[in-house]
């Protein structure tokens, strides 16, 4: 083999070389973002779920406060019917 094509694909090597090493570089960016991108969406998917989930809460708030005021008025009820029998005023 001439040294004038040792030295030709010697280069092409060199190249190719050069060109893998800036996929590489460029590989290497995008799993970073790519991580990146995915903490980002879970994160939000967390947070989505925590407001969803609040109005199902808030309803429910309503009426275990509603439940309780029918109880308390069935008690006081109660209690005054209690008094009336007993005589009290």
């Amino acid at each position: 083999m001439s040294e004038d094509l040792i030295k030709e694909k010697f280069d092409n090597h060199e190249e190719r070389i050069s060109k893998l090493e800036d996929v590489t570089s460029t590989l290497q960016t995008m799993d970073y973002r790519l991580g990146t991108v995915e903490k980002t969406t879970s994160s939000i998917d967390d947070k989505l779920d925590k407001v969803l989930s609040e109005p199902a809460v808030e309803k429910s708030k309503k009426w275990d406060k509603f439940i309780d005021y029918i109880f308390y008025f069935v008690l006081a009820a109660l209690l005054g019917f209690i008094t009336l029998k007993l005589g009290m005023k």
